[in-house]
């Protein structure tokens, strides 16, 4: 299955008054996420998840597939792991997440389709691993000392 991803109804519409309506979603979608980088309080909220038994990853990955509803998330991609690092494949689905701020992010923890997430999901999982981080407090240089 392909990556899903969904941009918030806020970068649709800053992305129409900057450009046309013919562009093609690909270009749409390099486009938001430029105007995302550019955000100083985007949150970006990683999670890893693990299946209890392996017939139930694609169920796991569906029911995570909700989460692309909600219209908080600037960016909403879910992913199964493609397991291409040769260490530490425990991790089935992946669920990647850019918000514009903080109150989206938690917007999107309150919304009722995100409960429905976890209603499908918890039974099935067997680890949930979680990370957030501001963009404008990480580094892209090397740190010295």
């Amino acid at each position: 299955m392909p990556t899903v991803w969904r941009a918030s109804n806020s970068t649709r519409r800053a992305l129409r008054q900057n450009h046309s309506l013919t562009d093609k979603p690909e270009a749409l979608r390099k486009r938001s996420l430029d105007l995302l980088r550019k955000a100083p309080t985007m949150i970006r909220h990683i999670v890893m998840f693990s299946c209890k038994n392996s017939a139930d990853r694609d169920t796991i990955y569906r029911g995570l597939s909700v989460l692309t509803q909600i219209e908080h998330a600037a960016v909403l991609e879910v992913s199964y792991n493609e397991k291409i690092d040769q260490l530490a494949n425990d991790i089935d689905v992946i669920v990647y997440g850019e918000f514009a701020n903080i109150d989206d992010f938690r917007a999107y923890k309150a919304h009722p389709l995100y409960e429905e997430s976890i209603r499908q999901v918890r039974h099935l999982r067997d680890v949930r691993v979680a990370a957030d981080y501001t963009v404008s407090n990480a580094t892209r240089e090397l740190v010295k000392g």
